[in-house]
């Protein structure tokens, strides 16, 4: 079960992601008023995205795993992310590591349509979708 996205759609998305929020930033600075940005909201936004990131993140991770197993007609059983430690990003910088952050490691039970039981590790990133380490 290998992960159907091809690398130039990636980029595409990419690419419509960075200009979407470009557009967003523009219209946002000619849109609000000029004391917005003086305002204390405003020193709170950035706080308030960075603190939502990592779980809206790990749910699109989660739904991209569930996804690909459900699309093969499987069924989810356990879905675990593995620790930062066994991870083995903290060993070393991402910047030898092919092309960016590899993504983290999840360990996934299903059953597949025959009802037999799957266990395994993946990996889930925005990039590269699901790859799968090892399956059994």
């Amino acid at each position: 079960m290998n992960s159907d996205r091809s690398p130039n759609e990636g980029a595409g998305l990419m690419i419509g992601l960075y200009a979407a929020a470009l557009a967003i930033c523009v219209g946002l600075a000619f849109l609000l008023p000029g004391n917005f940005f003086t305002s204390r909201w405003f020193d709170l936004l950035p706080i308030l995205a960075l603190l939502g990131l990592p779980p809206m993140v790990r749910r699109a991770e989660r739904s991209r795993i569930r996804a690909a197993v459900e699309g093969e007609g499987g069924r989810i059983v356990r879905l675990k992310r593995l620790p930062f430690w066994k991870q083995e990003l903290w060993r070393r910088l991402s910047f030898g590591y092919q092309w960016g952050w590899p993504g983290p490691k999840y360990e996934v039970e299903f059953v597949d349509l025959l009802g037999r039981n799957h266990h395994g590790l993946c990996r889930s990133s925005f990039y590269r979708g699901i790859t799968w380490l090892n399956l059994v």
